[in-house]
């Protein structure tokens, strides 16, 4: 039965309910195929497994342990594997994203291919008349979304490599990615990562309703056994889940943004306003509008405990600096570094001069510039400001309708088994 604030914390965060969805005979080489041939396109398609004349009579095996001059520092050690009529080009960070995000994609794929199998079962038994037929057409919205979000993760993982998407969404250049093409594969390890936390989340809401995993108490909900009755379709529902939707693109890109200033400005450490400008300004931030839209029930419970400690309180100071820094305006002492607010950048635009406090965006007037003003500075800035002074109003516009359940037994599975199995 969904709980009555939504998911735990701990659990989304430990994947409890993706490891007993995984837990079947069947599910592991299934996750073994999938990530296997996504990996093997992944090295075809991005040319680290080249079929061709290379030159090579023999199997050979070369190391390489760093460039001239530490140049693309990423990719070492590297190894190159040379054979007759082909080479395997292997560097470390490349390497180490590829098998990432392949995993990922297994995970999340795995999962759906048994959603929409656990589909099939309760469709045929709502025709044999074993299961309601009102109670599967009620958790239809729910099933469709869990068994999708993990096909989904996929595509937007192979499309996120994109130069031009990637530099716009981050507010770097194509440029700045071509020379720092690490930055590509953090773009789509965390785009997988908040996919498959997103797919977390619902599969502890509905898993136990579709008997494929339990509840957080240990017991099992069957649908024969439960009535769904999901939150009636509203103007209001609608809006709540737009914002979430909106905080959570918002988020993954404020943040990324926040990465790619490591690239943008040449990694200047020592200086303090880099460091605001990368873990205040972006990467809390965006930390709390990622958490909030997955998780909203969490996240309104963790308000209300914190309102009254002194922790909640500085929380909710370090976010009013960060909203006001981010839509405001910062002095020139601090530009430079990535630490920027809208009016300065406003101010570039306008060609105002330095003096001023003005700073040039890295693109030109366009629909990319009204993005990076709009869905960036001014909704993370907003979004910060309006959770500091008016946390309990700002959450609600975030908070999903609960699904009630009346159910009349509560199954517990059997031992040593996930539920359904």
């Amino acid at each position: 039965m969904p709980s009555k604030g939504g998911p735990a914390v701990r659990s989304v965060f430990t994947f409890r309910a993706t490891r007993q969805v995984l837990a079947r005979r069947w599910a592991i080489p299934l996750f073994l195929l999938i990530a296997g041939v996504f990996a093997f396109a992944a090295m075809v398609m991005g040319g680290m497994l080249v079929f061709a004349r290379t030159g090579y009579t023999h199997l050979t095996i070369i190391v390489l342990t760093s460039a001239s001059g530490g140049a693309a520092w990423w990719n070492y050690p590297g190894v190159i594997v040379g054979f007759p009529n082909g080479g395997l080009f292997l560097p470390f960070f490349g390497t180490l994203t590829m098998l990432i995000v392949s995993i990922g994609v297994g995970v999340g794929m795995s999962v759906a291919v048994i959603l929409w199998t656990r589909i099939v079962t309760l469709r045929r038994l709502a025709a044999s008349g074993n299961v309601a037929v009102g109670s599967l057409a009620g958790l239809t919205p729910a099933f469709l979304s869990l068994a999708t979000i993990g096909a989904c993760c996929t595509i937007t993982t192979s499309t996120a490599a994109g130069l031009g998407v990637v530099a716009q969404t981050s507010g770097t250049t194509a440029y700045t990615l071509l020379a720092n093409n690490w930055f590509l594969g953090v773009f789509e390890i965390v785009v997988l990562a908040i996919a498959l936390l997103a797919h977390e989340a619902l599969l502890e809401t509905y898993g136990p309703l579709l008997g494929l995993t339990t509840a957080p108490n240990g017991r099992a909900v069957h649908l024969p056994d439960a009535t769904p009755t999901p939150a009636p379709l509203s103007g209001a529902t609608i809006a709540r889940a737009a914002v979430r939707v909106v905080l959570l693109l918002g988020g993954v890109f404020w943040g990324l943004a926040g990465i790619g200033l490591a690239a943008t400005y040449n990694y200047p450490f020592s200086s303090p306003s880099f460091w605001f400008a990368v873990l205040v300004q972006h990467e809390l931030i965006a930390a709390v509008a990622v958490f909030i839209a997955i998780l909203p029930g969490a996240a309104s419970q963790g308000l209300v405990r914190a309102s009254r400690s002194i922790a909640g309180a500085g929380l909710r100071a370090v976010l009013f600096v960060a909203g006001i820094s981010v839509v405001a305006w910062l002095p020139p002492a601090w530009l430079g570094t990535g630490a920027e607010g809208l009016v300065n950048e406003l101010f570039g635009t306008a060609g105002l001069p330095a003096s001023w406090g003005a700073v040039a965006p890295p693109y030109g007037m366009g629909l990319a510039l009204v993005l990076r003003f709009g869905c960036q500075f001014g909704l993370m800035g907003s979004f910060a400001l309006l959770l500091a002074l008016l946390p309990a109003r700002t959450l609600a516009w975030a908070s999903t309708d609960r699904v009630r359940v009346s159910q009349r037994t509560e199954v517990a599975p059997a031992a040593g088994r996930p539920a359904g199995e």
